[in-house]
């Protein structure tokens, strides 16, 4: 098959639009993220005695998502104790990476071509993102500790 004389050789076009691309990474990135954090709550909880997160494994995951949400700065108001917003700079670190490498990705599979795109690119990753991050913080909600909807 030979290039048509509309498409310069050498150029490759992405397949899907950058809003369901950045969709993709976005969701990678966010999944990515909480999958560490839920690796590391769930060895904690096999390993150190079963009184620190009640519920079982739903408790785990739970308390691995207001981890993850804490992670991004979201106040979690906890009964009896209050607001808690906590910002801890090595947690930081897990989003931040996969966010970038997100956008890093945009921007090889070709999705960002010129720069107008790079404002377009940076909404198709972050609207899904905020719908996840919003997604688990309302998964996360219990009596004992509510995160923050608007932050989240």
């Amino acid at each position: 098959m030979s290039p048509s004389a509309e498409e310069p050789q050498g150029i490759i076009l992405p397949s899907r639009p950058m809003l369901m691309a950045g969709g993709i990474a976005a969701l990678a990135a966010a999944g990515g993220g909480l999958a560490v954090l839920i690796t590391l709550t769930l060895v904690g909880w096999i390993t150190a005695p079963h009184v620190g997160i009640g519920g079982g494994l739903a408790g785990v995951l739970r308390s691995a998502g207001l981890l993850w949400l804490i992670a991004h700065h979201v106040q979690v108001t906890v009964r009896g104790i209050g607001p808690i917003g906590l910002l801890p700079l090595g947690l930081v670190l897990v989003p931040g990476a996969l966010i970038a490498r997100a956008g890093r990705w945009m921007t090889t599979a070709g999705y960002v071509t010129r720069l107008r795109h790079v404002s377009y690119a940076a909404l198709a990753i972050a609207c899904p993102y905020a719908l996840f991050t919003a997604a688990v913080a309302v998964a996360c909600r219990t009596p004992a500790a509510a995160p923050s909807l608007l932050q989240a």
